[in-house]
């Protein structure tokens, strides 16, 4: 086998791994968990999980009905364990964030607090929804 074919079989496996690794990531469930109405200007809120309490490994956001600047994130386990996760990000309405990794692999999510601020444009209320993949 000559220098060429080997480097074309190395690809090919590579591409292989990375495409078998995302879509069994993908191939996980979004359960939604919760919705929180925001208010004016700079807030925050907390978002409880419904019992039963479910395992969760990722966490992600999105908002509707206006823009949104998410600065953190405060999650708090059931162990008492907290994981803060700075998001920084402005979310522009029908948007959200990226995939928020939790430390420790998968864990039982008692409370998310968010801090945030409202980009107030006079056109109704602002949700903010949680996911967590499973």
């Amino acid at each position: 086998m000559n220098r060429r074919n080997i480097m074309f079989a190395m690809a090919g496996t590579l591409a292989a791994l990375s495409t078998t690794s995302l879509t069994a990531s993908a191939a996980m469930p979004w359960v939604y968990i919760g919705r929180r109405r925001v208010g004016l200007f700079v807030d925050h809120d907390t978002i409880s999980p419904p019992a039963p309490f479910k395992i969760y490994r990722k966490l992600k956001l999105s908002v509707t009905g206006n823009a949104l600047f998410m600065y953190d994130l405060k999650v708090t386990f059931h162990n008492g364990g907290v994981q803060y996760i700075p998001v920084r990000w402005h979310i522009p309405e029908g948007g959200g964030t990226r995939i928020l990794d939790l430390n420790g692999g998968d864990r039982i999510v008692k409370k998310v607090e968010f801090i945030y601020g409202k980009m107030p444009n006079g056109r109704g209320r602002t949700y903010v929804h949680l996911f967590g993949q499973i």
